[in-house]
């Protein structure tokens, strides 16, 4: 089986690295895997480069008719690796491998949390430019996630209610998996107990990761 994953870039940022590590862990299991990055951006100079892939692609979706398009170097590589499974990280990467679905390729999108152009907008602000925009961009991609048949990968339960309530994805279009650890690069150390602890923690300060 062939396993496409596709990320904005490779950044080191949380979705990407979750990325490589899923495709890591698929190619142990014997899966042919292929990182494309809609950008030229890699900040990971251990990756092999046979396995990486740059599109150069990007989807703007206008309210005056000019949708911006450029998806010709992503349609190259998906006819060229002929993926089993399209398997999608964060909106930009949505808009891209969404925009023309394949009917022989099953379609899964990584949701890692709640980007605005998904989340509820005030009233007051449902008339300004920005919002038009959002809404028209959000209508063409739930139209796409219905025409690839998606299923969504929700990193934790509050993230599925997020996508059922928002994308109004149903019971059965979503699952749960929590992110990982490399336990290669991570693992418990033996240490002397003690009455307390210190604790670092580094992520953005956000309701839904309380």
């Amino acid at each position: 089986m062939k396993v496409l994953q596709v990320v904005p870039s490779l950044i080191k940022g949380g979705a990407e690295r979750l990325a490589i590590n899923i495709s890591d862990e698929l190619e142990k299991l014997g899966y042919e895997v292929l990182v494309v990055a809609l950008i030229d951006d890699n900040r990971y100079p251990e990756l092999n480069t046979d396995k990486v892939r740059v599109a150069n692609a990007s989807v703007y979706y206008s309210m005056l008719g000019s949708d911006q398009i450029q998806t010709g170097g992503y349609e190259a590589i998906i006819d060229e690796f002929k993926p089993d499974v399209i398997h999608s990280h964060l909106v930009d990467s949505e808009l891209v491998s969404r925009h023309n679905p394949r009917k022989d390729v099953a379609y899964i999108t990584h949701w890692h949390g709640c980007p605005s152009l998904t989340n509820p907008v005030p009233f007051l602000e449902k008339f300004n430019r920005e919002f038009v925009w959002k809404w028209n961009t959000k209508r063409r991609l739930l139209q796409s996630y219905q025409a690839s048949n998606n299923h969504f990968l929700c990193i934790s339960e509050f993230i599925q209610n997020y996508v059922k309530k928002n994308l109004g994805a149903k019971e059965s279009e979503t699952t749960v998996i929590h992110n990982a650890i490399d336990l290669s690069r991570f693992k418990p150390i033996k240490t002397e107990k003690k009455s307390g602890f210190r604790l670092i923690s580094i992520g953005s300060l956000q309701k839904n990761k309380n």
